[in-house]
């Protein structure tokens, strides 16, 4: 009587092993979240005289997002800014808040970031805005039209750097921005 009960554990645990890997196959990004990219094609954001610009139309581009407040992003600001001082002159990069401008200016000039810094408001649950802003530290790599090729939390940086081609030597001087950032939190 005993085998019964047995063979009904392993039947379930074998069912929950089969769901798991059919949920992790669909199409994630490399942090295994599920939630829709962005459509950069209809995104607006302000650079740092105000002036509004299009992210469809800066493509290639890297796009670190990134909130002054959060405490994720400033555990992982300093991994991005050792990241950026290796990234090579060929790699567009923009920082991109829905902070204020001037606090998210202020913020990625103490963090030492050397990329220009643009602002849009969170907007409204369901606009571009809110899902690119919402997600800090996240990065997102957009193509030379404006589309997402990649994306990710903050800690693979390099990762996401890579889809977007020629960045090879980038992501080979930096690999190991995870492990720099584990170091970090559990100094």
């Amino acid at each position: 009587m005993k085998a019964k009960p047995c063979m009904l554990v392993i039947g379930l645990t074998g069912l929950a092993v089969a769901q798991a890997l059919a949920l992790s196959a669909r199409g994630r990004d490399f942090a295994g979240a599920r939630r829709p990219s962005p459509d950069f094609s209809a995104f607006l954001a302000e650079d740092a005289a105000g002036r509004k610009r299009s992210l469809a139309k800066d493509g290639p581009v890297l796009v670190l997002v990134f909130d002054p407040e959060c405490a994720h992003t400033q555990r992982m600001a300093p991994a991005w800014s050792e990241w950026l001082r290796t990234a090579g002159p060929g790699l567009r990069v923009v920082a991109l808040s829905g902070a204020p401008r001037a606090a998210a200016s202020a913020y990625a000039a103490r963090a030492g970031w050397r990329v220009p810094v643009l602002t849009a408001p969170a907007g409204l649950r369901g606009s571009p805005e809110h899902a690119a802003v919402s997600r800090a530290p996240w990065v997102f790599a957009l193509d030379a039209d404006g589309n997402v090729v990649a994306e990710g939390h903050g800690k693979r940086l390099s990762q996401v750097a890579g889809a977007l081609g020629g960045t090879r030597r980038i992501v080979r001087s930096f690999s190991s921005l995870a492990a720099l950032d584990a170091r970090r939190n559990h100094a």
